[in-house]
C-alpha cells in the first residue's frame, strides 16, 4: 500500500491503493500527524471551536447525570409532598372530600393483559381512600390521572382508578374521575367523567 501526498496550503490530498481498511486508516492518521495536519487544524479559530465543544460535552454529560440520578428528583418533591401533615381519622370526618393525584400506577399492559390494574410505589395514593370512604359515608373522592406516557397506550389513570376502585367494593357513586386536567368549562370548573 502507498500513500503519494502534496501539500496545497492548508489543505492535503492523500490517495491511496487498495488495502484492507484498518492499515489504511491507521497511515492515514500517520500521515496526517507527520505533515502538520493537527498543528493546521487548530490554528485560528478552530481551536476555540473544539475547546467550546469540549465543554458542551462535558456540560451535557454531567446535565444527564444529575437527572439520571433519583436523589435529585427525590430532595426536590420531598417538600411538595410533605407541604400539609397526614389529617387525623377525626379530623377526616370533617371533610366532605379527598382529592387523590395520579402517579399510583404503573404501565397499563397488566391491566390490558389480564384486567388486574398495576399499582407501582405510589399504591397508598389509592388503598388509604378505600378506607377512608369506608369509614365515613360522607366523603367524596375525586380521582385526578390522565394518560402522561410518551406513547399512548389509550388507557389513561382514570380508567385504571375506575377498576380498582370498582375492585375494592367503592360505591362508584361517589367517585368522580377527572381525565383532562387541562380542559377547562368556565372559571375554575374542570370538566369531570363520572
Amino acid at each position: 500500500m502507498s500513500f503519494s501526498g502534496s501539500h496545497q496550503g492548508l489543505g492535503e490530498l492523500y490517495l491511496w491503493e487498495r488495502a484492507p481498511a484498518r492499515e489504511c486508516w491507521l497511515e492515514l492518521l500517520q500521515a496526517f500527524g507527520r505533515r502538520g495536519g493537527l498543528q493546521q487544524v487548530e490554528r485560528g479559530g478552530a481551536a476555540r471551536w473544539r475547546r467550546a465543544a469540549v465543554r458542551m460535552l462535558w456540560s451535557g454529560l454531567a446535565v444527564l447525570g444529575l437527572l439520571g440520578f433519583e436523589a435529585l428528583p427525590h430532595a426536590l418533591l420531598h417538600p411538595l409532598e410533605n407541604r400539609y401533615p397526614v389529617p387525623t381519622l377525626e379530623s377526616v370526618g370533617r371533610h366532605v372530600g379527598v382529592i387523590v393525584l395520579g402517579g399510583a400506577t404503573e404501565h397499563p399492559g397488566i391491566y390490558l393483559a389480564h384486567g388486574q390494574v398495576p399499582l407501582g410505589q405510589a399504591a397508598e395514593r389509592m388503598s388509604v381512600p378505600v378506607g377512608l370512604l369506608r369509614q365515613h359515608a360522607q366523603l367524596q373522592l375525586v380521582f385526578s390521572g390522565g394518560e402522561g406516557r410518551l406513547l399512548a397506550t389509550g388507557v389513561s389513570e382514570a380508567v385504571l382508578a375506575k377498576a380498582f376502585y370498582e375492585q375494592q367494593g367503592v360505591d362508584m357513586r361517589r367517585v368522580i374521575l377527572e381525565t383532562a386536567l387541562h380542559e377547562w368549562l368556565g372559571l375554575g370548573v374542570y370538566r369531570v367523567t363520572r
